[in-house]
C-alpha cells in the first residue's frame, strides 16, 4: 500500500494498480472525533503522529477518499467507490469531484470498460460513485459491471431501513445500495468470496457488521 501512495500505478505481473483520488487532505477535527478529548491530551497525541495524517495548520486529521483500478487478464475490477457526486449529500461531502472523474478517465478505462466494483462496506464514502445522474435519473454508473456486495451488511441496513425509517447513511444507501440490487446489477456474496485465481475475499468484520 506505501507503494501504492507514492506512485499512482504499480505493476505486480500481468496485474496492474492504479490509485484514483477523490479528495485528500485535512478533515475531522479531533474534537468532533473524540468528543471527550481535551487540548492537553489531543496536543500530546497530535505530536506523536506523523506529518501525513495530520495538517500542522488546522490540527485536523488527513483523510483521503481514494479508489483503486485493478487490471487482471480478462477484467478491470474497480475496488472501492468514494463519495460519488450526489447532491443530497450532507454539506461536508459536496466538494467537487472533478478530479476523481479526470483521474478515473486518465488511467485509460471508461465507465463501460468496468466488469466488476467492490464495495468493501457500504458506509456513504465507499458506495457513491455506484451510480450517477443521467438525464435526471440515477442509474448504475458502470452500465456493464457487477457490484460486489456483503450480503451480511445489506441486510443489516436493510433491516434498519424497514425498522426505524430513513437510514443512517441516507441517502447513500438508497440512492448507490438498493438501486444497484433493484437493478439487477449486484452480487451479494456470503463470507468468501473467489472471483478467478487472482482474486479471493474474506470477511474482515469490525468497522461495518460484515465487512
Amino acid at each position: 500500500m506505501d507503494t501504492l501512495t507514492t506512485n499512482k500505478t504499480i505493476e505486480i505481473g500481468n496485474t496492474t494498480g492504479t490509485r484514483i483520488v477523490e479528495r485528500e487532505g485535512p478533515w475531522h477535527n479531533p474534537y468532533e472525533v473524540f468528543s471527550d478529548s481535551t487540548p492537553k491530551r489531543v496536543q500530546k497525541h497530535l505530536k506523536a503522529l506523523p506529518d501525513n495524517v495530520v495538517d500542522r495548520g488546522t490540527e485536523k486529521f488527513c483523510l483521503t477518499f481514494e479508489s483503486f483500478l485493478l487490471r487482471i487478464p480478462d477484467h478491470n475490477i474497480l475496488i472501492e467507490i468514494c463519495v460519488g457526486d450526489h447532491n443530497t449529500h450532507r454539506k461536508d461531502f459536496l466538494f467537487p469531484k472533478d478530479r476523481w472523474l479526470i483521474e478515473f478517465h486518465g488511467a485509460g478505462v471508461t465507465f463501460g470498460d468496468i466488469d466488476y466494483v467492490f464495495c468493501t462496506h457500504l458506509h456513504v464514502d465507499h458506495v457513491g460513485w455506484n451510480t450517477r445522474l443521467k438525464t435526471g435519473s440515477l442509474v448504475p454508473t458502470f452500465r456493464n459491471a457487477k457490484y460486489i456486495i456483503g450480503k451480511r451488511e445489506y441486510e443489516c441496513w436493510l433491516r434498519w431501513n424497514k425498522k426505524f425509517g430513513p437510514h443512517p447513511f441516507r441517502p447513500s444507501f438508497e440512492e448507490c445500495v438498493l438501486l444497484i440490487v433493484g437493478a439487477d446489477r449486484a452480487i451479494l456474496l456470503n463470507d468468501d468470496f473467489e472471483l478467478n485465481d487472482l482474486i479471493h475475499l474474506s470477511p474482515a468484520p469490525g468497522h461495518s457488521p460484515g465487512q
